[in-house]
Parts: structure tokens; C-alpha cells; sequence
């Protein structure tokens, strides 16, 4: 099956503990997320930025229907949808990709009244672009929403990603990939380059140049990831877990970006859960 879109095939053979604590991370957020909105907001809404396959060779699911079954499965299911409709959106370019992805959602059909499914084939950055352009036109706030992103690179539109959570009560779950991001900030291109314009547009301004600084990967993070907040705009954020590779070198960072002082104390409470020792490190050998 040809997957020309999918810069990265193999990645579904394999599942490891990131992707593990990732989606545990998913399904306890959203099991108090879920009741938090849907007993007064009316319409909530999930997107899956790039919603992949829905599960791995391995049998393991995928972010998108964990998400759903967090749902229908959820002890508060009918209280919830009595009050609120849910609303869930799963990008994905590759067509081969989404087809497998809505394959693994049919398993799961007849969805419940109010609990509406939508998958689309998209640049999940341009699809964001246009919802937020017709929000503009309909002078319309963003419902309660969730989003999930996690790029096929390192790439993160800040100032895209912050008028949405200016648009609502958005949340944002973001897979940050270090490695290749520090790397590229460690090379220091030159201003007006196109490697310089995508850090620009990372951290919506050039002043990674003199705060994304120091001797080592982690004090170098350290300064990115409050600086990326800044950028978004968020109140909070929680750089919930941490993946390294071989020795102490972080090479994935889960961040959370809320506005909300509940958000921020429930993803904190779900990183102690998985990581019950304080650590919030996940190891494991490079194996993307």
C-alpha cells in the first residue's frame, strides 16, 4: 500500500514505552477533560493534528480512537452527552494512512447521538488555518476544544497555534521533538534564511538567537519550552513528560499548553500518575 505522504512508514511497526505514556497521558487528561466541559459547555471538541493510521502493527491504538473510546466508554457518558454534543476531528495527509485510521473507526460504529466523528485529508496546519478564518468571518468563538498535535517533524506554527487558543478555551498537547530542533538552533542560521524563518515561526519571534542558550541539550530546553509558551501565548504550561534516548539526552518533550489553572492541575496530576516517582523520563533505545 503506498503511503507517499507518510515520511515515516516503519514508525507504525514499532510501539515503545514513549508512545506508551504518551497515550496514557491522552486517556487520563481526557477522562477528567471530558466531564470538566461537557456538564455546561454544550459542544466540546478533540482534533488529532496527525491522526496516523490508528493502530500499530502491534495491535496497540492510536491517539484518535483512544480518544473516542475514552468517551464512549467513560462512566459519565450519557450525563455528559444529555448536556453537550462531542465533536471529534482527525487529520491526516496520507491517504493510505486514513483510510486504515477510518477503518479502526468503523469498529467502534454506531457512534451515540451527539458524539459526531469527522476525518479529513489535509495539511492539518492549513485545515487549522481555514477553521480559524471562518471563526474570523462568523465572528464565532472556538468551542471548548483539545488538540492534539504531533507533526511528522519539528515544525510548530506559533502564531497559528496561539490565535486558536485566542479564538476559545483551547488546549494544546504538543509532541515537541528536540533533537532535530536543537540541533537546527545549535547551527545559528543566518537571519532571512529559510532554516532562521522556520525557528522564527516556531518561537514567533527571533529571540531564540539569545535565550535558547547553554552547554548542554536540557539547559538549552529548559530555556525553549517557556519561551515557546510565550510565544503561543499560553498561561500555563507543563512539560509533562520527557523522552531520552541512551544516556540523559531528551530527544521528545510532551507539552501542555492550557490557559485554564484546572487544566494545568489535572495534567500535572496525570504526569505524577504515570510517572509515580517524580521522574517524568521515559527511556528507551533510538528506535524512530
Amino acid at each position: 500500500m503506498t503511503r507517499r505522504s507518510d515520511p515515516n512508514p516503519a514508525y507504525w511497526e514499532q510501539y515503545g514505552p514513549f508512545q506508551h505514556v504518551k497515550h496514557e497521558l491522552i486517556r487520563c487528561y481526557l477522562n477528567g477533560w471530558y466531564p470538566k466541559l461537557g456538564t455546561w459547555a454544550r459542544r466540546v471538541l478533540y482534533v488529532d493534528t496527525h491522526a496516523g493510521r490508528g493502530r500499530y502493527e502491534s495491535g496497540d491504538l492510536g491517539s484518535p480512537v483512544i480518544a473516542l473510546q475514552t468517551l464512549l466508554r467513560h462512566s459519565y457518558r450519557e450525563k455528559l452527552l444529555n448536556v453537550s454534543e462531542f465533536n471529534f476531528l482527525f487529520i491526516e495527509r496520507d491517504p493510505a494512512n486514513l483510510a486504515a485510521l477510518e477503518a479502526e473507526l468503523s469498529q467502534l460504529k454506531p457512534f451515540p447521538a451527539r458524539v459526531n466523528v469527522e476525518t479529513s485529508q489535509d495539511d492539518a496546519f492549513e485545515r487549522l488555518s481555514v477553521i480559524l478564518k471562518e471563526l474570523r468571518r462568523d465572528r464565532a468563538q472556538m468551542a471548548p476544544a483539545f488538540l492534539f498535535v504531533d507533526p511528522y517533524g519539528f515544525k510548530i506554527p506559533a502564531r497559528l497555534l496561539g490565535d486558536l487558543m485566542k479564538a476559545g478555551r483551547v488546549e494544546l498537547f504538543i509532541n515537541v521533538m528536540w533533537r532535530e530542533l536543537d540541533m537546527l538552533i545549535q547551527q545559528r542560521p543566518a537571519h532571512g534564511s529559510p532554516h532562521a524563518q522556520t525557528l522564527d515561526e516556531i518561537f514567533d519571534s527571533g529571540t531564540w538567537r539569545t535565550e535558547v542558550v547553554g552547554d548542554g541539550m536540557d539547559e538549552r530546553l529548559d530555556r525553549a519550552i517557556p519561551l515557546m509558551a510565550k510565544g503561543i501565548g499560553a498561561k500555563w504550561w507543563t512539560s509533562a513528560v520527557r523522552m531520552v534516548t541512551g544516556g540523559q539526552a531528551t530527544r521528545y518533550v510532551l507539552l501542555h499548553l492550557t490557559n485554564s489553572d484546572h487544566g494545568r492541575d489535572l495534567m500535572k496530576e496525570c504526569a505524577w500518575s504515570v510517572s509515580p516517582a517524580g521522574e517524568f523520563r521515559v527511556r528507551r533505545s533510538d528506535n524512530r
